[in-house]
């Protein structure tokens, strides 16, 4: 069947795509011989590798069993209660000491046994008892293979952590044990003759068993040596390693017959040293060999059946197109292969496409911004195919997660200052310069689309391009508008008012995104800042906002007593309440500036009229409702607030009347506390009746006084509750009250809630 497609199809692609597959095919198994070397040299590292992460499992392994060995090595070395013991001294008896041996203990599987010999009587101390060392070596533990005087001339050295040749010795004349000795010395460092040794023996069989165990996993022979170059254990059947080989200091090396590997233990200056038969060694890079050359026989017969099948299905839509292009057009000349028939159809299709492409792509911009005007609006009717029909126009959404920034230019700012061009040219200027930055800043991540809203406004549609990176979304579109604020107000003086949409993850909710990002701006074009504004903070704010008529009272009577000062700094405190703490919406804004407002006209208009002149329109009401802007309704407050002073300056100054009640007034501020501060006393203390006094400040103060008493014993009784925690009965006595009830009324009166609401409601809002 191959001959037969050969002979049918030898002029056709077929015969292209058949012998194409063959040559991916052979370079493909030809790669893998090809690498069998570095693949060889990789097995035989990665078993270097393993031999010596095996050899660390065994090093750790005893260094971990031994630790605890030397720890209580170190208990008995530094104790002091032994160390007197030792000295002969009374202060510790025996019975003590070997209670300080018994709690010293610590479990562990390599732990044999312990005691103390003392220099000083040649004895030997246990938990249990006390014996001469002759005869503990000859009761308890007899050595078999030296003779105790020669054991007996170790225990007269000075040792640090010694360990022995393992010994065989019988315990209680049962059958013999093989114990590792552990001498150390004590006390550590003594330049003198010690005091006596500390004695541990090491259960050497358990040693032995886990060496055997890593000799039966590796199949290696094993050897442990140590300081001194002396085989300690070895595993089972393990010749005498060649002293070159024990002396060698490095990681590893190979012999004629073998691969050797090492390692230095820093705890306890052991050498750990495996010996691999090299036969056994790269047995494995052999085996795998011969599974290789079988894989690549059978993968190269499966391979031929695969590549005839391949060519035929790969030839299938070729063979489809070429019948349709001979039934559709005409193509002039004789054509030899389906490939130039393509190439010679598409060259004609594309010749004669062009002049339309090319009125279609001219198009495009007016038509894009239609289509996106019509989204944001929501005048869609099919979303179902919209993101089909957007490709040709050159928009691509490639997810479902959508963003509206909303824009506006700042008409006030350096930029249209420094521009000598017309305004209109300025703030085209100014749209150009911001849709180019943002191009820049945005299409790394996004999908990036600007449309000119007219007059200083325009929309930023931005669509995530990966959605992977779907949970900073947010992080990245605050940032990036950030950055487009901070660079046009750098390098070009101009400054835009900003406001991002919350994340939508449908075509429809675009529409959302868009009305989003417009209530947003509004929010940052009242607080004014260099920092953009997204909508979802917008859901924390308070719809009511704090303006209390203790603050106007007081701000009124700042401006009134000429303390402009004052006046401004209560102004922006109630700005900053409003704006930071309570971080009032935009509704609320615009009655708060309409309050305030109302309450500084009614001042001034009063102010001219008392001078017989005509009241102004010094404030624009309507500016504030439509665009209210805390910043430039502080500045333009701050304004009035220094033309009603200067129009104040210019009256001449008071009679001794006005004085005068300037005077009570001034008395009654350093003497609220007093609980005698009423007409009468006033009256005592400058020797008018409490009449003339009564009816001169209702003139001036436009109140009579005992209401003006009242609101300041509120005003400080409000700073005391705010400020302090004083209970309310010692705020009465402060404020001259004989008890608790006199302030309760004075704020049932004019509040209509008791102070510790009050208190409440402030906490509440701080």
């Amino acid at each position: 069947m191959l001959l037969r497609n050969f002979k049918l199809k030898k002029s056709s692609v077929y015969v292209v795509f058949f012998f194409s597959y063959i040559l991916i095919l052979i370079v493909a198994l030809s790669c893998g011989f090809a690498y069998y070397a570095q693949i060889t040299a990789k097995i035989t590292k990665q078993t270097e590798n393993t031999k010596q992460l095996l050899l660390t499992e065994l090093r750790t392994s005893v260094e971990s069993s031994t630790q605890y060995i030397e720890e209580l090595c170190n208990e008995f070395t530094f104790n002091t209660k032994l160390e007197q013991f030792a000295k002969g001294l009374p202060s510790v008896t025996l019975h003590e000491a070997m209670q300080e041996l018994t709690l010293r203990q610590k479990p562990g599987a390599l732990l044999f046994d312990y005691f103390l010999y003392i220099k000083e009587t040649d004895e030997i101390i246990t938990p249990n008892i006390r014996m001469k060392a002759d005869k503990f070596f000859d009761i308890m533990y007899s050595f078999e293979d030296i003779d105790y005087k020669e054991f007996a001339e170790q225990l007269k050295g000075n040792y640090f952590k010694n360990y022995l040749p393992i010994m065989k010795v019988n315990q209680y004349d049962k059958n013999p044990v093989e114990i590792l000795p552990l001498i150390q010395t004590f006390p550590v460092g003594t330049k003198q003759k010690p005091l006596g040794q500390v004695i541990i023996f090491i259960n050497a069989e358990k040693l032995f068993s886990m060496v055997e165990q890593f000799h039966v996993a590796t199949e290696s022979d094993v050897y442990v040596y140590n300081k001194n170059n002396v085989c300690i254990l070895s595993s089972s059947g393990a010749p005498e390693l060649p002293v070159e080989l024990v002396t060698d200091k490095s990681a590893g090396n190979n012999t004629k017959d073998s691969i050797v590997f090492r390692q230095l233990s820093d705890t306890l200056g052991w050498k750990f040293i495996i010996s691999t038969p090299k036969d056994l060694f790269y047995s494995e890079n052999y085996e795998f060999l011969l599974r290789m050359v079988g894989v690549a026989v059978v993968y190269l017969i499966i391979g031929i059946v695969l590549v005839s099948f391949l060519a035929e299905y790969s030839y299938k839509p070729i063979r489809e197109i070429r019948k349709y292009i001979d039934k559709n057009t005409k193509v002039d000349g004789i054509v030899k292969n389906e490939y130039e028939v393509i190439k010679t159809t598409l060259k004609e299709q594309i010749t004669n496409g062009r002049e339309l492409s090319d009125l279609l792509e001219s198009q495009k911009p007016i038509v894009k911004r239609e289509v996106l005007g019509k989204l944001l609006h929501g005048m869609v009717t099919d979303y179902s195919s919209l993101k089909e029909r957007f490709v040709p126009l050159g928009i691509t959404f490639t997810t479902n997660l959508f963003y509206t920034v909303a824009l506006e230019v700042s008409e006030g700012c350096e930029f249209f200052r420094m521009d000598k061009a017309e305004n209109d040219q300025s703030m085209i200027l100014a749209k150009f310069i911001s849709e180019n930055v943002g191009v820049d800043l945005f299409q790394e991540k996004f999908n990036y689309y600007y449309l000119d809203m007219g007059q200083n406004t325009a929309v930023l549609l931005l669509n995530l391009r990966k959605e992977e990176e779907l949970e900073e979304a947010d992080e990245i579109v605050y940032q990036k508008v950030s950055e487009l604020i901070q660079f046009l107000k750098k390098y070009y003086s101009l400054y835009i008012y900003t406001g991002i949409s919350k994340q939508h993850h449908t075509l429809k909710g675009i529409q959302l995104c868009f009305d989003e990002s417009r209530k947003a701006l509004e929010q940052h074009k009242l607080y004014g800042g260099f920092e953009p504004y997204c909508f979802y903070e917008l859901e924390n704010l308070e719809a009511d906002y704090y303006y209390p008529s203790e603050m106007e009272y007081q701000l009124l009577r700042y401006i009134k007593t000429g303390e402009s000062d004052k006046a401004k700094q209560l102004l922006q405190s109630i700005l900053d309440i409003n704006a930071r703490k309570k971080k009032i919406s935009t509704s609320a804004a615009r009655g708060l500036l309409f309050e305030i407002s109302i309450s500084l006209k009614k001042l001034f208009d009063g102010a001219m009229i008392s001078r017989g002149k005509e009241t102004s329109n010094l404030l624009d009401l309507d500016n504030y409702l439509k665009t209210p802007n805390l910043l430039v309704a502080f500045d333009d407050f701050c304004s009035l607030i220094d033309w009603y002073q200067k129009e104040r300056a210019e009256v001449p100054v008071s009679n001794k009347t006005k004085r005068l009640v300037d005077s009570i007034a001034e008395f009654i501020e350093q003497n609220i506390g007093e609980n005698w501060l009423d007409l009468n006393g006033l009256s005592s203390e400058f020797g008018v009746t409490p009449q003339y006094i009564s009816n001169i400040f209702k003139k001036y103060k436009d109140e009579n006084i005992k209401d003006y008493i009242s609101k300041l014993r509120l005003a400080k009784a409000k700073e005391l509750l705010r400020d302090t925690e004083l209970p309310i009965k010692e705020i009465a006595n402060q404020l001259g009250y004989v008890g608790e009830i006199g302030v309760i009324r004075l704020f049932k009166k004019y509040e209509g809630i008791t102070p510790g609401d009050y208190r409440n409601q402030i906490h509440n809002v701080n």
